[in-house]
């Protein structure tokens, strides 16, 4: 009986080192999309409310959180989706901040015209901000 026992203690410790792994990793995972977070929402360049491009797509900065971003696009087919991204994964995206819209002949926005979902996300976007609509999504 006292060998049954002196097996069972290295299977115990076996366990223990594979439950302390599994948790190590967890705990890596979501400090590398927390950090990340924090380095994107630090980044004077984007902040929630921005017109983008993701991956050469319209799209708008709707939540930075903790280990997601939220971005709203305006796919080709003039449908708008939600897309959330793992913090971990913003380096990877090309991401290109609109700074200035062009202003067609007749004065009329351009983004705005050939993107209007875009306007439409950018007010849902401010109306989340101001607390008056929970259709957006936290994360």
């Amino acid at each position: 009986m006292l060998e049954g026992f002196e097996i069972s203690e290295q299977i115990r410790e076996y366990i223990t080192l594979g439950i302390g792994l599994v948790i190590s990793l967890m705990i890596k995972d979501f400090m590398t999309n927390f950090l990340k977070g924090i380095a994107f929402r630090m980044n004077p360049l984007f902040k929630e409310g921005d017109l983008v491009l993701v991956d050469d797509e319209p799209a708008i900065v709707v939540r930075i959180g903790i280990r997601n971003t939220t971005f709203g696009v305006e796919k080709a087919t003039g449908e708008s989706t939600w897309m959330s991204v793992d913090n971990a994964r913003i380096p990877y995206l090309k991401i290109e901040k609109v700074v200035r819209s062009v202003v067609g002949s007749r004065g009329q926005n351009v983004y705005d015209a050939s993107f209007p979902n875009i306007s439409t996300m950018k007010e849902k976007t401010d109306e989340k901000k101001s607390g008056s609509n929970d259709n957006i999504p936290d994360t």
